[in-house]
């Protein structure tokens, strides 16, 4: 289980859990989920406090604070003692642009451009 305090307009980044569901209770505030699904949609909920959304493991998503006032709180619960997680940012750093050219149909060359960070990124607006 995991405790996630988002700031207001806070953010996690886009990510997969590939060996994990993950279920998450609101604790406070409200929170809104995205999720990328294997039809290519994307399902976007927004719940609030008391109210839980499942991620089947290897979805695509994530979660943020739509709220610019008040933080939100979830607790996320893994059916995995080790979740494995897969962000955005780590992931498309790992590949190299020729892989992310043939991958994404375009030049190479569009992507030298993206910065290079192997590391997962929490994302939040008023952090200092």
């Amino acid at each position: 289980m995991f405790l996630i305090d988002l700031k207001p307009t806070g953010i996690i980044e886009p990510h997969t859990h590939p060996n994990a569901a993950e279920l998450n209770y609101v604790i406070d505030g409200r929170v809104r989920f995205h999720t990328l699904c294997p039809s290519g949609q994307v399902a976007t909920f927004e719940i609030g406090k008391g109210q839980v959304f499942f991620v089947p493991a290897g979805y695509f998503h994530y979660l943020e604070n739509p709220d610019n006032m008040s933080a939100g709180t979830v607790a996320s619960f893994f059916n995995n003692e080790n979740p494995e997680f897969i962000g955005l940012v780590g992931g498309l750093s790992a590949y190299s642009n020729e892989v992310l050219g043939s991958v994404f149909n375009k030049e190479p060359e569009l992507f030298s451009s993206l910065p290079r960070q192997v590391k997962n990124i929490f994302i939040a607006s008023g952090t200092g």
